[in-house]
């Protein structure tokens, strides 16, 4: 990982000023979504977080890989969402690896605690204490549960129930509640309902695609949303900005590790949401006469091309457009927008 993003940030130095396409919906590459994911963390506020092996601190909407340990501490509780509708919960003082994770079935290590198993489409099996466990129910706990963590897993399995929602496809329904509580739906022509995020939520100067970081998936850049909401929104569909209106995210059934267009001035590496719509479908707010008026947009983000790929949530580091004004070209010409990712991503 450090390499490629070495590489990346020596190569901003030589290149001229293209911006560079992340995926569109009619032409991006195939990426497979990820079986396994951090959905919600629980954890007394001051405590220690919960870890992973190399003692690095375990994040919101991270993905879990095969071989991966997770340590919830004694004051921390995980939920970890499978592909095909399943969930693994841990309960405080639980340590689980990931023996084996395919696209079909998960073997789970378990060396102390407690685990809740809701199976979804994948096979699991689960060893602890040298008995190997073969799931036949839909619903599993390693040990009889405490109260407290029994009625954890009764409130979580209540939150991600699917329900019959006319705004979100069938694919994205137990996303339905989480939106919800984060956000209300508005009618927007021509795109039908539309998803608001209530400002409360939000921190001071929030856009999609600014609070949290840049991660590798694939040898693809991928984005690691701290909203709690940020899963769904910034893996699936598209966001707009509308005045009056702010933001607002239009549901589609493509999983990607990010949509956005990215764009390189000088020293500085810079995203904006892709637009709704086919190849050309990049963010056009304050597009003048072939032109990109940086500087004036609300959709674009820059950064500092030697802080891309830190933990830290980019919004520390991002550059104001009065800072952009000054450091970086004003305008680009429109028709370097078609260069390819992988001129960098690979």
């Amino acid at each position: 990982m450090h390499k490629k993003i070495l590489t990346l940030v020596i190569g901003l130095f030589f290149m001229t000023v293209p911006i560079l396409a992340q995926g569109t919906v009619d032409n991006a590459e195939t990426v497979a979504e990820p079986v396994a994911y951090i959905n919600y963390i629980k954890c007394i506020k001051g405590e220690d977080k919960p870890f992973f092996r190399n003692f690095e601190k375990v994040e919101l909407n991270v993905i879990v890989q095969e071989g991966e340990e997770i340590n919830t501490t004694a004051n921390g509780r995980v939920e970890i969402l499978l592909k095909g509708g399943g969930a693994i919960r841990l309960d405080y003082n639980t340590i689980m690896t990931f023996a084996s994770l395919t696209e079909t079935f998960a073997l789970l290590e378990v060396r102390s605690g407690n685990i809740y198993v809701k199976k979804g489409e994948l096979e699991i099996g689960v060893k602890s204490k040298s008995k190997e466990l073969n799931l036949s129910s839909e619903e599993w706990y390693l040990v009889k549960p405490k109260k407290s963590f029994k009625k954890w897993n009764n409130a979580r399995n209540e939150e991600l129930t699917p329900r019959d929602d006319e705004y979100l496809p069938e694919e994205l329904g137990r996303y339905g509640s989480t939106l919800r509580h984060y956000g209300c739906w508005q009618y927007i022509s021509p795109y039908g309902y539309v998803w608001t995020p209530y400002a409360r939520h939000l921190r001071l100067g929030w856009r999609p695609y600014s609070y949290g970081r840049w991660n590798w998936y694939r040898s693809r850049r991928m984005w690691i949303s701290y909203d709690p909401f940020g899963w769904c929104t910034h893996h699936y569909g598209r966001w707009h900005w509308g005045s009056g209106l702010g933001w607002y995210w239009i549901p589609t059934r493509t999983w990607g590790p990010a949509w956005v267009l990215w764009s390189i001035l000088g020293n500085y590496i810079g995203w904006s949401p892709l637009w709704y719509g086919g190849y050309n479908s990049y963010y056009y707010r304050n597009y003048y006469n072939n032109y990109y008026a940086y500087s004036y947009s609300r959709a674009w983000t820059f950064i500092p091309g030697n802080r891309f790929g830190s933990r830290r949530s980019v919004d520390s580091y991002t550059i104001s457009k009065s800072q952009l004004k000054k450091r970086a070209p004003r305008i680009i010409s429109s028709s370097q927008v078609r260069t390819s990712l992988s001129a960098v991503s690979t």
